[in-house]
């Protein structure tokens, strides 16, 4: 996000949850689905898990 210069904000509106649950999840507060990993590459453009 940050090599973007996009914010938790900006990308909570682009995945359409809340500001807070982008928190929580950078935080490491709240585990990741398979799905929640897929829109993240999409939105961000980069590979976060290589099978």
């Amino acid at each position: 996000m940050r090599k973007l210069g996009m914010s938790q904000k900006d990308l909570s509106e682009k995945l359409q949850v809340t500001p807070q649950t982008v928190n929580s999840r950078v935080k490491g507060n709240s585990n990741f689905t398979i799905e929640t990993i897929v829109r993240i590459e999409e939105v961000l453009g980069v590979e976060l898990i290589g099978v």
